[in-house]
């Protein structure tokens, strides 16, 4: 199993720690007031996911470690306010600019504006799109965790096996304005698509394509409702698919409560993937019945602490530097990419992965066991 923590991931602790010792000698000389950098920050979603409450305050704590101003803000999914928020944080005087986007598409002018300026812009775990204004993506092998998800699929229904047996599938994945959703897609069916093409697995919805399988916002309550109308629609009653693939943590909780709700998994569950290793999930994927089968974890301290290092590294703090992998095209441009990697965690692993590396304290589950 990969350690929690990859190998570039240790070089970049290793990073932080001699950039945190650097700056913190350089803010001990009484580093000028006019030195001390803003950092803003802007995330898309606050209320969908612990994911982005967890990586927004440990990156803001992290900056602020090393002396710089942070401005952290929430959007939850407002296009509009995002643009304005980015625009304010320009105007106050921010040097770097850290983005998730609502939509990767949608900033394009707001950007141009920031370039202007001589602002540094990180787009952080979603690329922004069709501009040519974006320095750097810090993000995590998107890819890789669709074809993780797929690959646990396979696994767990030994589609590689020479026995005739036919299983049925259902995809959620997320909505069209992330474009992560076309790695995660595009991963999955990579390790999926033998088996539908040979007949061994079977979509009774017909439903197969991103624009069909997307959730809109991530939303665990329409991740529910499409779930409910496909169990209506396409399975009889007390039946349900082998697997469902689910591209994230959010979209899994929703479709096992439609599941609950309908009813006729009599303890047994189809094999449900996820991603984000939410609290939320963890307690499902580790209940006496088991209902959600794994989640990819993103261990949002290595990506936290790679924007981090990148910052102190523009500001000219430290000789910390991260050693950029395959950029990643936006359209217009190659952007500089940092992808951190990725690891399955399920019933076998999840203390290692989860409580021994310290990103949960085991009280977190101990009511829920």
């Amino acid at each position: 199993m990969k350690n929690v923590v990859n190998k570039a991931g240790r070089m970049l602790v290793l990073f932080s720690a001699l950039l945190i010792t650097a700056c913190n000698s350089k803010n001990n000389q009484d580093e000028p007031a006019q030195d001390r950098w803003k950092i803003g920050i802007a995330l898309s979603d606050e209320n969908t996911s612990d994911r982005w409450r967890l990586d927004g305050a440990n990156m803001k704590a992290l900056l602020e470690g090393l002396d710089f101003d942070v401005d952290l803000q929430y959007v939850n999914r407002d296009i509009a306010k995002q643009r304005t928020q980015i625009e304010a944080m320009m105007n106050e005087g921010c040097k770097v600019i850290v983005i998730t986007a609502v939509d990767g598409n949608s900033l394009g002018d707001v950007l141009a504006k920031a370039k202007g300026k001589g602002i540094t812009i990180i787009a952080y775990d979603r690329l922004l799109m069709n501009t040519p204004d974006v320095d750097y993506y810090i993000t995590f092998d998107n890819l890789g965790v669709g074809e993780q998800q797929g690959e646990y699929i396979r696994k767990a229904l030994k589609l590689e096996s020479a026995e005739p047996t036919t299983y049925t599938i259902e995809f959620f994945t997320g909505p069209e304005s992330d474009n992560n959703v076309n790695f995660y897609f595009q991963g999955a069916m990579s390790m999926l698509q033998p088996y539908l093409d040979s007949g061994k697995l079977t979509v009774p919805s017909g439903q197969k394509t991103m624009q069909e399988c997307g959730i809109a916002d991530w939303s665990i309550t329409n991740a529910k409702n499409r779930m409910s109308q496909l169990i209506n629609e396409y399975y009889f009653t007390g039946s349900m698919p082998d697997a469902i693939l689910c591209s994230n943590d959010a979209v899994a909780q929703g479709v096992i409560q439609a599941l609950d709700e309908k009813g006729g998994t009599d303890g047994k569950y189809p094999v449900i993937t996820g991603q984000d290793a939410e609290k939320a999930s963890v307690r499902y994927i580790i209940a006496p019945t088991p209902s959600q089968s794994m989640t990819v974890f993103k261990d949002i301290r290595t990506s936290a602490r790679a924007v981090v290092t990148l910052i102190g590294s523009i500001k000219g703090n430290s000789q910390a530097s991260i050693q950029f992998g395959t950029p990643y095209h936006n359209g217009v441009i190659n952007v500089k990419t940092y992808a951190c990697e990725t690891t399955v965690v399920d019933a076998s692993n999840w203390k290692e992965v989860l409580i021994d590396s310290g990103y949960y304290l085991a009280s977190d589950f101990t009511d829920e066991k």
